[in-house]
């Protein structure tokens, strides 16, 4: 399979990122307002945009700690053009066998370079290429730190890692992790806002409901109380 996407492609990608980075909206709808705004691109374009992004996204905690560790520069510290532009480029190397490891940084130093960025070609492409060749054995914690270990390897907030792990063993969290990382074809969107019958209901009762959806094929946990909404 060819390398479909070009570097414009991988620009609206950053761009997206970006975006989530200020804070300006939802994944989910940045998204969508992306692929409506480019309806005009060849279909797989699009699923690589969508592809990418939503596995940058759910994987975060996990590239970034291999940044980290493949980098001069912290994670934090960086320019956020070019955190953004690591990410996804690392996503890519270590998830998507179908674009050439090469083709990922040549593109990612374009990008830096079309963006301002020229001075730090030679960063971007040192950091991908020490990951691409490392990418067999990348680095994760020490596994007798369960906490940490399974939150880098599965990229959840080790908050949640703490939360389960009482109630559902090691053994039971990790397959609770994998699933939520595996491959949903069919997945639901549904709104938190409730009819007035729901907020009568929800005024007699007045306990929390905790509510954590999935959207897309990216993890997004959200733990509403509701009773407070």
């Amino acid at each position: 399979m060819s390398d479909h996407a070009t570097t414009d492609t991988r620009e609206i990608i950053v761009e997206i990122l970006l975006s989530l980075e200020k804070g300006q909206d939802f994944s989910h709808k940045l998204m969508k307002a992306v692929l409506d705004k480019y309806d005009y691109l060849d279909p797989r374009e699009k699923a690589f945009i969508k592809r990418v992004t939503e596995g940058t996204i759910e994987r975060q905690l996990e590239l970034d700690y291999y940044l980290d560790r493949f980098s001069s520069v912290p994670v934090r510290k960086m320019k956020p053009l070019i955190r953004c532009l690591l990410r996804m480029s690392t996503y890519q190397i270590l998830y998507m066998d179908a674009v050439p490891d090469s083709a990922v940084c040549n593109e990612a130093c374009k990008l830096a370079a079309k963006r301002g960025f020229r001075t730090l070609k030679g960063f971007v492409n040192a950091v991908l290429r020490n990951i691409s060749r490392s990418k067999k054995q990348m680095p994760l914690p020490d596994p007798k730190d369960t906490v940490k270990y399974l939150s880098i390897k599965y990229s959840m907030p080790e908050w949640i890692v703490n939360l389960w792990l009482p109630a559902y063993g090691r053994e039971g969290t990790e397959t609770l992790l994998k699933g939520l990382l595996s491959i949903h074809p069919v997945s639901l969107r549904f709104s938190t806002e409730l009819t007035e019958a729901e907020r009568h209901w929800r005024r007699k009762l007045r306990k929390p409901v905790y509510v954590c959806s999935k959207a897309g094929n990216f993890l997004m946990c959200i733990w509403h109380r509701i009773w407070k909404m």
